[in-house]
């Protein structure tokens, strides 16, 4: 069981919906995990908040904006901002921060000018490097001693730099970048792979393919496949067996119902015009 999930199960056994991290005279900020049911809640912040979405799949409205939110989704909410989650099994970790934070701070700190924004929101993956800035953070309120607030603007600043950054390069990873690819790796590769390759999300990285190619993972995936199989059945030395090992399918089946989609006729029928056009006759 993951952490995750631990967090999960204490928080349903103890009955309650939220748990905090830290109790007690001196707390520099009050940060909770929010258990969330099916059922919309919502709420006020009353100080600048971060809050990242561990677990759980929904929607998060924040005034008049709405997201689709999944694992690794983080917000920055400014003070006095109506905010309402529907989430199935959601858990969220709501850092409400001292009110000596603030939005133009954290700009300044980050070497941001002020017409650029920090962003309101983001999505990384929970277990790289800026989820898990994230989640170091949380370890800061837990204590509440003389320097706990500086180290913790510092935990929020890394994970804000980090998030940025791959927010940066996400948007430098171009159509082309992403053929490449799969173009090097569609034998074996998946989602979750190239998700990791790029340092993502798995949902955010197929959000992204499908933004940039107009397609999904899957179906660029399957047209690399089904483009070498014609290839290689151009080859009269490969059996119809060898040649769907080789471009990365288990069945005999599944690959001859994909190939019929695609081409309008089974693989042996596409062999035939093949040997035709090159005059090969067996």
């Amino acid at each position: 069981m993951t952490e995750i999930a631990k967090l999960q199960k204490k928080l349903q056994e103890a009955g309650d919906a939220t748990l905090p991290l830290s109790k007690g005279k001196g707390q520099t900020a009050a940060c909770t995990f929010v258990l969330l049911g099916d059922k919309a809640e919502g709420w006020k912040n009353d100080s600048l908040t971060a809050l990242l979405l561990l677990a759980g799949t929904g929607h998060f409205r924040a005034g008049q904006q709405k997201w689709q939110v999944k694992p690794g989704d983080w917000f920055l909410m400014a003070a006095g901002q109506d905010c309402k989650a529907s989430l199935k099994e959601g858990l969220l970790v709501q850092l409400v921060l001292p009110e000596a934070f603030s939005v133009k701070d954290l700009k300044k700190d980050l070497m941001l000018g002020e017409a650029e924004e920090v962003g309101t929101h983001g999505r990384v993956a929970v277990d790289g490097p800026a989820g898990a800035a994230f989640l170091a953070a949380l370890n800061e309120y837990q204590t509440s001693d003389s320097v706990s607030s500086v180290l913790l603007k510092s935990q929020l600043l890394t994970a804000l730099a980090l998030a940025l950054r791959a927010l940066n390069e996400v948007g430098s990873l171009s159509e082309r970048e992403i053929r490449r690819y799969i173009s090097e790796n569609y034998v074996s590769t998946s989602v979750k792979d190239a998700a990791a390759y790029y340092q993502l999300s798995p949902n955010y990285f197929s959000d992204l393919v499908k933004k940039k190619t107009g397609q999904s993972f899957i179906e660029l995936v399957d047209e690399q496949k089904m483009e070498a199989a014609v290839r290689l059945l151009a080859r009269p030395d490969l059996s119809i067996k060898q040649i769907i090992g080789l471009v990365g399918y288990r069945g005999k089946s599944f690959f001859y119902e994909k190939f019929g989609k695609y081409y309008g006729m089974s693989p042996a029928a596409k062999r035939k015009e093949l040997f035709r056009q090159q005059g090969i006759n067996l």
